[in-house]
């Protein structure tokens, strides 16, 4: 039997994917043409996902192929379904991160990063005008080596020709590497929810594991009129996401294993402020740590949702149903996570941290009350049904094994469940900063032996310890903090800073410390630390 040859052999064409979420809708290209034709040349960096490394062996074939005369790339926008080619003359790369090889000829809003591949373009096309014609031309070539697991992740796609743009953009990666179509191939559109390496799941049943023993706590970001940062980085002052990963720096932080969000992503749940909050996480999940979508985590927030034609003002009575109202979170989560959003718009998921360090994490809907045109928005309220929901998913049995080893247990929700803000206005049609049902909440986070709750809402820090004795006659402490507003503007954050906080995980206890963060020179600080033990 004749040999096969080898992926690199056959190797004819290779497609860079990419998304205008670092810069405004259409600019990415723009910016890297006009270097090009100011300085001739223009570095263009591998921004890899999780579990994607480079290839040796294909590397230095190409490497080999730019130097003796240039080769051909695809650039694909999956946002726009867009592909354009591009003429690549030198290649750099390491197993190791590395900067860009020339400052003045990097874009400046990621001239700072580290990537493992750069690429040195001497021009780009236009956008083709028939891209699935184009991509015709060519069949799937499996690359093992491209991923750590040293085994490629879409056999369904092999020896298979490229269908179409909608094909390739459903494959969750950031380079396809093409062979020329012969005959026998098989010709096939293949459709796929996602080829994520997690099944789309509201509560995954596996664990996650990451060398990293960080989690990151963002709340009230409130993308939109309201946001206290600008959309794109200048000379003067950093984005939300530039801001913290510059934060973390300083912090001497070097990683994280996942990002939690606790409810306020926007400011009038309006389309273009989830787009915002997209470009948000495209940063944030390529620094300090490459972090695919199921390291984040998210529980929505009273902005988050759209009761009525003005969705901003909470004191103004519902007029949508919830279904409408719910909308562009909807599309935001499934952008997300690959799936619509369950009933309760809750979720879960259980995270290793430094690989040992077992945490589940529950994040509860405290934004969607059973709406009527009697209700006011921004009421705060869980629900026996949710919690009801949550625990089963997760398997959280009530006082099993008081004594009994478990995971570290984490609740997130929007609201609060004791009072933060010094006093409240009765006033008709105002909502409330403590959810509803409180007591509910409180009295299920005991049953099921929850160590830590996270929420946000009114953009004041705040922690708090509440012990009670369970049933057994063992007392359990539940620790209740409060971050603040990571993004919101100064009007709204009464004289507090703008705080993100980081969760690290130890032996046996975890700390939490709430940091500050500035869009402009101001450096960051650490505002307070505090120690959760384990209780078992």
């Amino acid at each position: 039997m004749e040999a096969k040859p080898a992926p690199a052999a056959q190797l004819k064409a290779v497609v860079l994917r990419f998304r205008d979420l670092a810069t405004a809708p259409g600019e990415t290209i723009k910016i890297h043409q006009q270097i090009i034709q100011e300085k001739g040349a223009v570095w263009w960096g591998w921004w890899n996902k999780s579990g994607e490394v480079p290839p040796p062996t294909v590397l230095t074939k190409l490497v080999r192929d730019a130097e003796a005369g240039g080769i051909d790339l695809f650039l694909f926008d999956s946002g726009h379904k867009q592909l354009r080619t591009a003429r690549c003359t030198e290649i750099t790369w390491s197993p190791n991160l590395r900067a860009t090889p020339d400052n003045d000829c990097t874009p400046a809003y990621y001239r700072e990063q580290h990537y493992h591949i750069w690429f040195k373009l001497s021009a780009i096309s236009d956008q083709i005008e028939d891209p699935n014609r184009e991509l015709q031309k060519f069949s799937y070539l499996a690359v093992d080596e491209f991923f750590a697991s040293n085994k490629c992740q879409y056999i369904a796609f092999h020896e298979k020709r490229v269908a179409n743009v909608d094909e390739m953009r459903q494959q969750d990666r950031t380079i396809w590497f093409l062979r020329e179509f012969k005959d026998g191939d098989h010709t096939h559109e293949v459709s796929l929810i996602s080829a994520h390496t997690i099944k789309p799941a509201h509560f995954p049943k596996q664990y996650v594991a990451s060398p990293s023993r960080n989690l990151l706590w963002v709340s009230d970001l409130h993308f939109g009129d309201k946001h206290g940062f600008p959309v794109q980085t200048s000379a003067a002052e950093a984005d939300l996401g530039q801001a913290i990963e510059a934060a973390l720096k300083a912090a001497n932080i070097t990683d994280i294993a996942g990002v939690v969000i606790s409810g306020d992503i926007t400011w009038k749940a309006a389309e273009q402020e989830y787009e915002s909050a997209k470009r948000f996480i495209a940063r944030i999940s390529t620094s300090p740590s490459s972090l695919d979508n199921y390291s984040f985590a998210i529980s929505p927030g009273n902005h988050d949702v759209a009761f009525s034609d003005q969705p901003d003002d909470k004191t103004r009575p519902v007029t949508s149903a919830p279904e409408a109202a719910r909308v562009n979170f909807a599309n935001f989560y499934q952008y997300l996570f690959y799936t619509s959003p369950n009933e309760y718009m809750c979720s879960g998921r259980r995270i290793l941290l430094g690989e040992h360090f077992p945490v589940e994490l529950a994040c509860l809907n405290s934004s969607l009350l059973a709406q009527s045109p009697d209700w006011f928005q921004g009421h705060g309220f869980v629900g026996e049904a949710q919690l009801q929901h949550v625990a089963d998913q997760l398997g959280w049995k009530a006082h099993e094994g008081d004594d009994a080893p478990r995971p570290f247990r984490v609740v997130m929700l929007h609201h609060h469940l004791v009072p933060v803000v010094y006093a409240e206005s009765p006033r008709g049609g105002s909502s409330y900063s403590v959810v509803l049902d409180a007591e509910r909440v409180m009295q299920w986070l005991f049953r099921h032996q929850v160590d830590l709750v996270l929420h946000g809402h009114m953009h004041q820090p705040f922690f708090t310890r509440i012990v009670r004795r369970l049933h057994s006659g063992k007392d359990h402490c539940v620790h209740i903090a409060g971050l603040g507003s990571s993004g919101v503007g100064s009007d709204h954050r009464g004289g507090f800073d703008n705080t993100y906080g980081i969760l690290t995980a130890f032996r046996r206890h975890v700390k939490l410390g709430i940091w500050s963060v500035s869009p402009g020179s101001a450096p960051s600080r650490k505002l307070h630390e505090y120690d959760i033990g384990c209780q078992n």
